[in-house]
Parts: C-alpha cells; structure tokens; sequence
C-alpha cells in the first residue's frame, strides 16, 4: 500500500480527534520544531563509503485533512509514515537486512528528533505556563475596582467635603488679603498630615503621589498665606478651610455600576469610567495602574468630556443658567430685611463726593448662608469671566466701594445694595420663543437673543467655549437700542454687571 493511499481514506473524526490532541503552533515553534528535526536528521545522514540506496519508495502525497492538524501532529504521522514503509520493504524486498539497518537508523535519528522537539515543546509550554500563571494571580477587575474606589474616597475627603470635622471648632485666619476661616479635622483617616501623605501613596504611585502633594495648598501654620487650604498646628492637629469644605457636594459618582479592568501586554491594566455632572457634562476618567514593588497603584488618571454635545442643547441650559443666576438678584420678588442693614459710608467714584449707601440682609432662600456665590460663577461662566463677574458683583465689607453690589459677610449671609436692587422690577423674558446654538470653526457656540420692553430693545450675543471642566460662557456682547438711556442701563443686570 502506498502511503498516501495509507492515510487517503481517514475519516473526519479521526482527523478532529488528532487535531483537538495536537493543536496548531504559532510561526516561532514551528521554526523551532523544523528547525531541530533537520538538524538531528541531518547529524544520522551524513554521507558514509557504505551507504545503502534505497528504491521503490513511493513520493508521499500530503494527506486532503493535513491543513486540519498541526506540525506536532505531522511529526508523529512522519514517525508512522516510516515505519509503515520499514514494514514495506521488509515484507517485499529480498534482501531483507539492509532495509531493515536503513529503516532502524532513519527511525532512531527522527524519533530522536520528535523527542528532543517534545522536550522543547514542553519547556515552552513550562514558560508559558508560568507566565499564563502570573497572569492568573492578578484579577484585573479586583485592582480597578480597590483602587478606583481609593481614588473617590480620597480625592472626595480632600476636595469633596467628605472629610469629617468638627464645625464647633472655626478658626479664623485674617490674612493681608483676605479672611479665611478654618475647620478642625477631626476624621479617624486623617488624623494629621502624615496620614494624608502616607495614604496618597497607597494608592498613586510615587511621581503621582508627589506631584498631587506638591500641589495640595498645604503648609504648616506658621508658613499659612491665603492660598492655603490645609494646615497643621504645632501638636499636629489638622485644620480644613471653611468654604473649600462646605462648596463640594460630596464623592464622586460613578455612572458605571461595575468597574471593570483590562490587562494590557505591557503588564499594566486600564480602566475607563464615567462620571454625569449634568444633563449636558459627562466626564470620562481614563486610569492607568501599574505593579510597583509596594502593589497596585494608579500612574495616570486623566480627564476629558466624554461626548460632544449640540449646540442648540449647549446654548439652551446656559443661558438657562445665566437667566436664573442673575434673577436671584434682580428680578424684584427677592426676599431681605430693611430691619437688618449694613450702611457704608463711601467716597463716589464719578465726582469724589462722600456718599452713603444702605445694603439689607438677604432672607431669600437663593442666596441663604452657605451659599458659594463664587462656586456658582464658576459652574456658569469661563474662569477669566467668572472671576470678573464676582469680582464686580460681591466682597467681603471690608472693601465695599461705591459699585459694590453685594456685600457677603464672615458668617456667610449677604446683603444687597439699596441703589443694585429695584423692588417691584421684573427680569424680562427673551424675544426668541426658542433657543439656538451655531457651532462656529474654532469649536465655540454662540447664539443671539433679545429682550424687548418700553419699546427698547436690547440684545445679547453670548459665545460658549469647551473648558476642561465642560461648557461655559466665554463672554456676552450687550447692545440696546437706547444705549444712552440711563433707565435701560439701570434696568439690565447683566449690563450694569458686566
């Protein structure tokens, strides 16, 4: 029997069997194999004065189902393809003896080979397996999910407000600038900075845990300057600022309702979750953690917005937000006590003359101690717009000139000026029944509305740029059309702000 008849008529059972026992190799043991085959094959026939030609072997034909199995497969097949042909020429040659010397040497030199290939093939596999091992130990969803976890219980005592303290306990800071005024932390995680430090390390890496450290507004007392928002005493006792502690709504949220992790080639696993702060703002978190010799840690966490949004949605919600932003203060139905009044005594800023104005206590629940008037121009308006719009638009009583609309005092209430505030006055509504955005080439928004009354109009153009803590409004052009009438000018807020 030929021996491509010998394996011609295999079943296909047979041939998935062989192939499910021997499975395909990738190109680098496949090199491997064939490589080691020859060399030993080659070693057992290298050319003798006695050597024995042998003829009348049929030329094998590679069997249909061969694609089917794999090269450690077709080692075996060659092993029984030889000695089938041994058993041939044993049976039908008449000089028996040196086909089977031939058979034997060509059997001893390949088995030999197939031996040493399976050894190979086991070492790798023995490396293999011990990496597929280690791979094994680490479960990428468990060090995402602790050190995500870490990461919003840490940033959310520091930054969120979640940081236990005793409101009792306020010391007051009067710094050439300004006045801040201080908690005493009393959280068990926190118990002084040390703390702080040594937990920022548990969960960033070094060059993360330095570089967020070096930029946490921490000093100890003796070297605290306005900018500080964390300080220590002598006797290590740790102290949070008043307004950085109450302005923050707490931890961050997930959107996800499981965190999971991806393991990478290079050994790192990655992680991406979402974070919705409103209807229009979804902030995406991309972490990166790496194996330090201490653990999992995070080396990256970078954010961006998660999606685009339509300009007509942009345009809408903040000029929403602008509308109901400045009605807290001008819309006329705004709620104080004339009983309860701070009266300055100013210098006019026009003429020099001395001139006295009256600020009443807020009673209104929008702008009810607590309130982070500041915190809200920046949730609306770019930062170089809202520090101006709050620069303009309150201080504390200490710098109260002439144009000072609101007064906020240590305790947190605010006064409103006799001379900002008009009782009866309405915010008009807009021209336009709907709002629209255009998205313009540099990637900002803008839209333009109208308000008409007393047959004045008077129009608004607002840009909205992309920051990196989403949208807001980058600057507001005001025009009317009686620019030089003082009642309009009076009558508009935002004008009489900006």
């Amino acid at each position: 029997m030929k021996l491509d008849e010998f394996f011609d008529d295999i079943d296909d059972k047979t041939a998935e069997r062989l192939a499910d026992r021997y499975p395909l190799l990738d190109d680098e043991r496949k090199a491997r194999l064939y490589t080691m085959s020859k060399r030993k094959i080659n070693s057992n026939n290298e050319p003798e004065t006695n050597s024995i030609e042998v003829s009348g072997v049929d030329k094998y034909s590679r069997p249909k189902w061969y694609r089917s199995v794999s090269i450690a497969a077709a080692a075996v097949l060659v092993v029984a393809g030889i000695g089938g042909s041994t058993f041939f020429i044993s049976r039908n040659s008449k000089d028996k003896g040196p086909a089977a010397s031939v058979s034997e040497e060509s059997t001893a030199a390949v088995t030999e080979a197939v031996t040493d290939a399976a050894a190979e093939e086991a070492t790798i596999a023995v490396e293999e397996g011990t990496v597929a091992a280690a791979e094994a130990e680490v479960d990428p969803d468990a060090v995402a999910k602790e050190l995500a976890d870490a990461y919003t219980e840490y940033l959310g005592a520091l930054f969120g407000g979640t940081m236990e303290v005793d409101k009792t306990k306020i010391v007051t800071k009067n710094y050439p600038e300004m006045t801040r005024e201080y908690y005493l932390v009393t959280d068990k995680r926190y118990p002084n900075w040390e703390a702080v430090e040594k937990r920022c390390y548990e969960i960033f890496d070094s060059k993360f845990a330095k570089n967020l450290l070096d930029n946490w507004a921490y000093s100890k007392e003796e070297d605290a300057t306005c900018n500080v928002f964390m300080y220590s005493t002598a006797d290590g006792s740790l102290y949070i600022e008043k307004e950085q502690h109450d302005s923050n709504n707490g931890p961050v949220k997930w959107d996800e309702n499981e965190i999971k992790g991806t393991l990478t080639p290079e050994g790192t696993i990655t992680c991406e979750l979402t974070k919705t702060i409103d209807a229009l703002n979804t902030i995406k978190t991309s972490f990166v953690f790496v194996k330090t010799e201490n653990g999992w840690r995070i080396s990256k966490a970078d954010e961006s917005m998660a999606s685009e949004d339509e300009p007509d949605s942009v345009a809408e919600k903040l000029v929403g937000d602008y509308s109901a932003f400045f009605s807290s203060f001008c819309t006329g139905d705004l709620e104080y006590d004339k009983s309860d009044v701070i009266t300055k005594n100013l210098v006019s800023s026009e003429d020099g003359s001395n001139i006295t104005i009256d600020y009443y206590r807020v009673t209104d629940s929008r702008l009810a101690p607590g309130y982070d008037l500041k915190g809200e121009c920046f949730r609306i308006f770019d930062e170089e717009l809202a520090n101006s719009i709050y620069e303009n638009l309150c201080c504390d009583e200490d710098n109260v000139t002439d144009k000072t609309p609101i007064i906020k005092r240590k305790d947190g209430s605010y006064y409103i000026s006799e001379c900002f505030y008009y009782e009866g006055d309405k915010l008009e509504s807009w021209d336009q029944d709907t709002i629209n955005g255009t998205l313009n080439p540099d990637g900002t928004i803008t839209t333009v509305l109208s308000k008409t009354f007393e047959n004045v109009t008077n129009v608004e153009e607002f840009t909205f740029v992309n920051t990196e803590f989403g949208w807001r409004i980058g600057k507001v052009d005001y025009k009317s059309s009686a620019s030089d009438s003082k009642d309009s000018a009076l009558r508009s807020s935002e004008s009489a702000i900006q």
